[in-house]
């Protein structure tokens, strides 16, 4: 009786081992999860080939946009606290970062100001980066940068065209950008606004587009406002 109930045990271990149960769980790890994901299984693991990972992500792992803006909401990124990350499980994380770069330059001849002489000019530009990353490769980058012309460090604003909508630091993975514009919601504070899509590692109807608002006053604060994916 004995030898009977370890053949038995025996071969309930074997069944475990079956090719149908790895059948079972390669089928679970196919299954996207609800809402819309951030990359197609396909090209997202055709992309981290092209960048020597030989990691294969299986499709329940992929983040989705819900998951994505969940998370950046608790994530504050100013001047206080420039660069926060948060990791999404499964070696997906996002990164969110502002930083501020004054420079001295000379007066620009455009500017519509005559009384210089003898004061120092900086130009003043801070930016504002949401990135989401498998490891340490960039999937996507969406950046705003916002500069203005300080006085003596007294504020004077002059644009002449939006600023570009990417990061200096992270070239290779910009974005292509539908849209940026400054949204003043006083007369001194103002955000700069980038939209763009990011269409190369999802489906042709699947793409993701991405906002961010990053407030600056040009006297040393700012922060990002507002940002989401769709």
């Amino acid at each position: 009786m004995k030898m009977k109930k370890t053949a038995l045990s025996l071969l309930v271990c074997s069944l475990a081992f079956t090719p149908a149960a790895f059948a079972q769980d390669k089928k679970e790890d196919m299954q996207p999860k609800p809402g819309k994901a951030i990359a197609s299984y396909e090209q997202l693991n055709e992309w981290l080939k092209s960048k020597g990972v030989s990691d294969t992500v299986v499709t329940s792992h992929i983040p989705t946009v819900e998951e994505i803006n969940a998370a950046l909401k608790d994530m504050k990124a100013s001047r206080d606290n420039k660069k926060l990350s948060k990791d999404l499980g499964n070696d997906f994380k996002i990164e969110v970062e502002v930083f501020n770069t004054p420079t001295e330059v000379k007066v620009p001849t455009y500017i519509p100001y005559k009384d210089v002489a003898g004061k120092k000019l900086e130009s003043a530009t801070a930016t504002g980066v949401i990135r989401i990353m498998y490891k340490d490769k960039i999937m996507y980058t969406l950046a705003a940068n916002s500069a203005e012309f300080l006085y003596d460090g007294e504020r004077v604003i002059d644009f002449r065209d939006a600023p570009r909508s990417t990061d200096p630091r992270t070239l290779s993975s910009t974005n292509d950008r539908e849209e940026q514009y400054l949204y003043y919601y006083s007369p001194f504070d103002k955000d700069t606004v980038a939209e763009a899509r990011f269409p190369w590692l999802t489906k042709e109807k699947e793409h993701i587009t991405g906002h961010i608002e990053l407030r600056f006053n040009g006297t040393g604060n700012y922060y990002i406002n507002d940002v989401y994916f769709k």
